[in-house]
């Protein structure tokens, strides 16, 4: 009995396993990817807000 116990347990092991790692995976994935595409939107930003005032400027 404590052998079938055992087995059936093991899938139960593994995914606790496997939430714990993919969501300390999720969180760096975030505290990665965030500041960059913060930082890529900004910069794309500045950017488009140049080319109008050009465009502003050379209208006049």
């Amino acid at each position: 009995m404590d052998n079938m116990r055992s087995i059936l347990s093991m899938p139960i092991k593994f995914f606790l396993f496997f939430e714990v790692v993919m969501g300390d995976l999720l969180i760096v994935l975030c505290l990665v990817f965030c500041p960059i595409i913060s930082l890529w939107s900004g910069i794309s930003y500045i950017k488009e807000r140049r080319k109008r005032r050009y465009v502003f400027r050379s209208r006049r």
